[in-house]
């Protein structure tokens, strides 16, 4: 039996606590789907990823864990598994199946991936401030990123 590959020890000392959150919402025409926003966690220490959705008034779905804490393949490049230059503002990602349209990131994401990726500098360069993509019925989905980033509940 093959043993699981060891994790880089360094890489998760030094980016342990550090979340990328990005909104995002589904790339489809079925009606139900089409105001569903979610949060997209991408962990740095181990390059995994989680999805979550949160309450929306008389919506009829459930909030909560859309899916869990993993890491994930990129389906459209070459099956590497997803890391945070995949998910431009703007663009689209392919997660477990369901296609994301990324809309937002909070201004630590923002910050991390100027300083850390070249490319990254000119797709955020002309970032707008994650409020003018909000909907009215999408402020609760900002204090929940404000409340969970401030105090860590994940």
């Amino acid at each position: 039996i093959p043993k699981k590959p060891k994790g880089d020890f360094f890489k998760s000392v030094d980016n342990d606590k550090k979340i990328l959150r990005y909104t995002a919402r589904f790339n489809t025409r079925v009606p139900e789907d089409v105001d569903r926003r979610f949060i997209i966690s991408f962990y740095l220490g181990d390059d995994s990823i989680s999805i979550y959705e949160p309450a929306q008034k008389n919506s009829g779905i459930l909030e909560g864990p859309f899916l869990r804490r993993n890491k994930y393949k990129n389906a459209d490049n070459n099956n590497e598994f997803i890391t945070p230059t995949d998910l431009p503002i703007g663009g689209n990602i392919k997660i477990n199946g369901y296609s994301f349209s990324v809309l937002s990131c909070d201004e630590f994401t923002k910050k991390y991936l100027q300083t850390h990726f070249a490319e990254a500098q000119l797709l955020y360069k002309h970032l707008v401030p994650l409020t003018t993509y909000e909907p009215k019925h999408f402020q609760s989905f900002k204090f929940i990123l404000i409340t969970l980033g401030v105090l860590g509940f994940w």
